[in-house]
């Protein structure tokens, strides 16, 4: 790849380049953002969608694309490597965003989180991978050693825990946590001081067994009117979804692994 090609701004594409028509834009904003879904009477809604791991970028897609979800916007993933490669692949259609991780320079972190919090920009991306750290630090108790780690991580920062992210409307878990207790955590990232707000789940096959786990926790069951309530997004159509298809997966293969690596390398050059 040449330095000019490096270089290049992503430049937004319009729903006309995508192959978006534009009367579908109005008619779903017109008829669904307006008016609250009766799930918003009783809290703060959990969202769910359901998709094969590899759509996950395209469903993520038509929730920011389609302005279907209230900013500002906070979103969960369970690996470093996940956030950069969402924000790599959300620049393309001109989604700004920033990243938030345990790898990061607690001055960086601060100076992101203000950046957040005075509206600088709209989505944050951060890591929560406090679950997935401990799992592996149970795992690899008696072989733990300091010497073998490239880089240690502040075993300290929870990003769910004791961050004050404000005026959150939206949480969207792009990953599952691994518990319930996770689930709880994150969502109570929006809703704050009486102020309305809403949780969306993305979910693959392979993360259902959590998701089942959590709704256990929340005891919903069909009998019983919850505070919580968990129900399919009710505005995300599939025509529009599938209209996005074509060129999501183009621009999610290049996304690489390697171009993945070089950009946390640079964020960490830079930060």
């Amino acid at each position: 790849m040449s330095n000019t090609e490096e270089q290049e701004e992503p430049q937004e594409l319009t729903f006309e380049q995508i192959g978006l028509d534009p009367r579908l834009i109005h008619a779903l904003t017109k008829k669904n953002i307006q008016q609250p879904t009766p799930i918003q009477q009783t809290g703060i809604p959990l969202i769910l969608i359901q998709c094969s791991e590899r759509d996950k970028l395209l469903h993520i897609l038509a929730l920011l694309k389609l302005d279907l979800v209230q900013k500002k916007v906070l979103v969960f993933t369970n690996t470093i490597d996940t956030s950069f490669r969402l924000k790599l692949f959300l620049e393309q259609f001109g989604i700004k965003s920033a990243v938030l991780n345990a790898e990061l320079p607690v001055n960086s972190r601060l100076h992101i989180l203000e950046g957040f919090n005075a509206g600088l920009f709209d989505y944050l991306i951060a890591t929560d991978d406090s679950e997935t750290k401990e799992k592996e630090q149970t795992d690899a108790e008696k072989k733990r050693s300091k010497k073998h780690k490239k880089r240690k991580l502040d075993s300290e920062f929870g990003l769910v825990r004791g961050i004050d992210f404000k005026n959150v409307y939206t949480v969207i878990n792009f990953d599952m946590p691994l518990s319930a207790a996770g689930y709880v955590h994150r969502i109570g990232r929006t809703g704050r001081a009486f102020n309305t707000g809403q949780s969306v789940s993305i979910v693959s096959p392979d993360e259902m067994e959590v998701f089942e786990e959590i709704k256990s926790f929340l005891g919903e069951d069909e009998e019983k009117d919850l505070t919580y309530i968990i129900a399919p997004f009710p505005l995300l159509e599939k025509n529009a979804v599938e209209f996005l298809r074509y060129r999501a997966e183009d621009v999610a293969r290049s996304v690489t692994k390697i171009v993945v690596k070089e950009a946390r390398a640079q964020d960490l050059l830079t930060s």
